[in-house]
């Protein structure tokens, strides 16, 4: 195992060797001609091997050169970093998002955001269900995720924000039996 900047470059973070050779989509694309961006969450260091997901973004900031060296977590080829939905203390929403395409694939999102006790405390809950299919068959992939936050806001300058993300993914590839007949 490589450790490079408190990484750890193994299989469980998406590695195939520790050569650093990468096994996830999220840590295949190149910045400027050089390698992979780190990844944050909430301004967290992270990995990539959970790539993240609109279904429980708030916005994406990318930083990279300098900047991703002078602000402390990324490396020459920048840094992603991901905000998460948060929970909402003024306002009670709903959101429901359907999709499908011409494999088969089908994909259902869903966010809530409840102000429990006005201006002191709020829950925000998502979930998706992605089952992504592909050409070749029976090649798909099937994700299901949740997402909580919560905001409590106990004085009038104080603010308690807490998440939580749980996921799931359930890749299946063709056998070599299946592969011949495709």
């Amino acid at each position: 195992m490589i450790i490079d900047r408190a990484t750890a470059k193994d299989a469980l973070g998406g590695y195939t060797d520790s050569g650093g050779n990468t096994t996830t989509n999220a840590q295949s694309n190149r910045i400027r001609g050089m390698s992979s961006p780190d990844a944050a969450i909430n301004n967290f260091p992270t990995n990539n091997r959970i790539p993240f997901d609109s279904y429980n973004t708030k916005s994406v900031e990318i930083t990279r050169g300098p900047n991703s060296l002078l602000f402390g977590l990324g490396t020459p080829a920048g840094i992603v970093n991901q905000s998460t939905a948060q929970a909402d203390l003024n306002r009670d929403t709903n959101e429901v998002s359907l999709r499908t395409d011409n494999y088969g694939s089908f994909r259902s999102s869903l966010a809530i955001n409840r102000s429990l006790i006005k201006d002191k405390l709020a829950i925000y809950i998502a979930a998706l269900y992605n089952n992504q299919q592909f050409a070749r068959k029976p090649s798909s992939d099937l994700v299901r995720r949740q997402y909580a936050a919560l905001t409590y806001k106990p004085f009038k300058n104080t603010v308690i924000r807490a998440f939580a993300e749980n996921s799931r993914t359930m890749p299946t590839a063709p056998t070599a039996s299946s592969r011949a007949i495709l």
